[in-house]
């Protein structure tokens, strides 16, 4: 994923890799994310630990 300048690597186990892209594309993960964001010249930052310690629920392989 892209924050800003920063990339991130998810990596990620048991977890189908289409239901992840189209679960951080939800408006719900988005706002998580923002809410979490701080502010320094005009640009908000989302830090690296914020995104570690994101729980996100992940259903059995069959429902995702």
């Amino acid at each position: 994923m892209l924050l800003n300048q920063r990339v991130g690597k998810i990596i990620v186990k048991n977890v189908d890799k289409n239901f992840l892209y189209f679960l951080f594309k939800t408006e719900g993960i988005h706002n998580d994310l923002s809410s979490r964001s701080s502010s320094s010249g005009n640009q908000a930052n989302t830090s690296s630990n914020d995104i570690e310690n994101l729980t996100i629920p992940i259903p059995p392989l069959k429902v995702q």
